[in-house]
């Protein structure tokens, strides 16, 4: 049952989004399994077992817990998780406001010890979020934007991806004011270039990007990720561009 993790490799255990995206990620779920297998050869298919009776913990394990501990802690908490790293099993229960790790020997780990080891720490990510991915818990977690930016960047990081963003023009279309830009990647596939138009008024941006085009068919790597994710990353990069970047082109007198 156990699993083989390279310590250079970036993890990438479950995007945890905001509520209103939520179901997307579900419907995503063996998606982000097959992103997991590729980008870090890791496979915690059938690996992790769910606890939920005294009966179903290994021998091992019942000296180092007092008489009806177990079935205190399933009561309060939910299931314990039994998993192997490194030639020894581990019980993993989740205690709310931390995280508790005991391995087969009696040892208990309650700091970053279990998440360091397995990289996850890189991203501020707990175990439960490995749990969660494989057991489909539906819990109503949130994730900031910053935690969201650094799946996109570890991924673009581990892949050797570069982009850069350029000005593009500023064009008319039917009444409307448009100014565009160029991502231009530099990936594993070669060069690509993927543009953004933006409905303007004066230099500030009204509404855009038009005429969306899924970003995630542009690196191949992207396409184990859910695109709003990559989409929404990529607009806001394009967009905070063209902010700063139009009132140097076109100055405002007024």
């Amino acid at each position: 049952m156990g699993f083989f993790i390279s310590p250079y490799i970036y993890h990438y255990m479950k995007i945890l989004i905001k509520e209103s995206q939520y179901n997307f990620i579900l419907e995503n779920l063996e998606k982000n399994k097959k992103f997991l297998n590729k980008i870090m050869g890791i496979d915690f298919t059938d690996k992790i077992e769910q606890i939920t009776s005294s009966y179903d913990v290994p021998m091992e394990f019942d000296r180092h817990f007092a008489k009806g501990m177990i079935n205190r802690y399933l009561n309060n908490y939910g299931p314990m998780y039994l998993f192997e790293l490194d030639g020894y099993e581990y019980l993993y229960l989740d205690m709310g406001d931390h995280e508790k790790f005991i391995d087969e020997k009696g040892n208990i780990f309650i700091e970053n010890e279990i998440p360091e080891r397995l990289g996850i720490d890189v991203m501020g990510l707990r175990f439960s979020d490995i749990i969660n991915m494989y057991f489909n818990e539906e819990e109503e977690d949130m994730i900031t934007e910053s935690k969201q930016n650094n799946v996109i960047e570890q991924v673009l990081k581990s892949e050797g991806i570069t982009y850069k963003i350029y000005y593009k023009k500023r064009s008319y279309f039917r009444g409307d004011q448009l100014d565009s830009v160029d991502i231009n990647f530099d990936s594993k596939e070669g060069f690509r270039s993927f543009p953004m138009y933006f409905k303007t008024r004066g230099n500030r941006i009204i509404s855009g990007p038009i005429d969306w085009n899924d970003i995630t068919n542009v690196v191949d790597a992207f396409n184990f990720i859910p695109k709003d994710i990559v989409n929404d990353y990529f607009t806001n990069k394009a967009k905070k561009f063209l902010e700063e970047y139009l009132p140097i082109e076109y100055p405002s007198y007024f």
